[in-house]
């Protein structure tokens, strides 16, 4: 059971500049969401980029990277931006904040599933509570107004 304050997230693919390109990507990729991801209405609120992720490794080198912990960060990030542009907004808010702003994408993916490669077909928005993609443009919009 989750605790108030929880936000789950989970991967998927596309991490390009514009939204266009995001979906695009998406739409032609097996990896949206990740094949690693979890999934469900219960256990998961969002999703996030964390496919093919351009990340700092050791060395001071970059690399591309995939998982969870390439997910993360990048809902964590946007949380600081709307925290950082609104301070006196609660973790509950922003909490609210990050769920009502989702990119929302009406479209079949396959089932995440690391042991089956031949996986079925779902809806996207079937596969967490929200049925989108976290997004920061929308998050800073909903900010802007959001009652305390």
């Amino acid at each position: 059971q989750k605790r108030r304050g929880d936000l789950n997230i989970f991967t998927t693919e596309g991490t390009e500049d514009t939204e266009t390109m995001k979906y695009q990507k998406a739409k032609k990729g097996k990896n949206f969401p990740g094949f690693f991801s979890n999934y469900g209405k219960i256990n998961v609120d969002l999703f996030a980029p964390g496919v093919d992720v351009f990340s700092l490794t050791p060395g001071s080198k970059y690399s591309v990277k995939s998982g969870t912990s390439f997910a993360a960060p990048v809902v964590s990030g946007v949380a600081a931006l709307i925290m950082g542009a609104y301070p006196d907004l609660s973790a509950d808010a922003v909490r609210d904040i990050l769920l009502k702003s989702v990119q929302k994408y009406n479209k079949k993916v396959f089932l995440p599933s690391i042991k089956d490669k031949k996986s079925k077909k779902v809806k996207f928005e079937n596969l967490s509570v929200t049925g989108g993609v976290v997004n920061a443009w929308n998050a800073l919009k909903i900010a802007a107004s959001y009652k305390k």
